[in-house]
């Protein structure tokens, strides 16, 4: 029943009835299982379940219901990705960094001695500060692969995006109804346009 709605008619029954994100939620967690898959190594670490991080995936599909514009000019699905793993990924560098806070205020406390004071650490640059000019770099080569997307047909799209997430190839079929053979064929497409865009970044880079 779910797969059988396309994502812009699932949008526009979000839009009657909030109760209605069921249907996408239903619908793409395969894509979120395979994701949250990806992060939970480094949840563990930070103390979050398997679950935990479905349930902030899931918020990122919300996010992208709540935020995505047609005219942007890019399929939902890959903005919903795009959400879903900015959400996993703020959530994991906020725990982290509350987790670092709690810990260096620990270590400054546990290094108070009475009647002393602690010596002054400077600063030095160490070279991790992002480039501006390498930021650019990388939102020019983010645009062009949004374009690169754009470019293929949405069925193409969606067979390279799983591909490229990891999907086994029954696994894409089972999601898209398409047959082995055509899942093949859309993917060799997808690749030949990939090679226009990776000439380009050349130029870029």
């Amino acid at each position: 029943m779910y797969r059988e709605l396309d994502d812009n008619e699932i949008l526009y029954m979000i839009e009657e009835n909030n109760d209605n994100y069921a249907y996408l939620i239903q619908k793409y967690r395969p894509l979120v299982i395979k994701i949250c898959q990806n992060y939970l190594k480094e949840g563990k670490e930070l103390g979050y379940e398997f679950d935990d991080l479905i349930q902030v995936a899931n918020m990122g599909i919300m996010d992208a219901v709540n935020t995505y514009l047609e005219n942007k000019n890019v399929l939902f699905y890959t903005y919903m990705v795009k959400c879903i793993k900015n959400k996993i990924r703020n959530e994991l560098r906020n725990q982290n960094t509350n987790k670092n806070i709690t810990l260096n205020k620990a270590i400054s406390y546990d290094k108070i001695v009475p009647g002393t004071v602690s010596p002054l650490i400077e600063v030095i640059p160490d070279g991790s500060s992002p480039d501006p000019f390498q930021s650019l770099i990388e939102k020019e080569i983010e645009i062009k692969y949004i374009n690169f997307l754009n470019r293929l047909p949405l069925e193409t799209a969606i067979v390279f995006e799983m591909k490229q997430e990891g999907f086994a190839d029954n696994q894409i079929e089972a999601f898209t109804k398409l047959d082995n053979k055509t899942v093949a064929k859309y993917f060799r497409n997808a690749k030949k346009e990939l090679k226009n865009l990776l000439t380009s970044i050349k130029k870029i880079v």
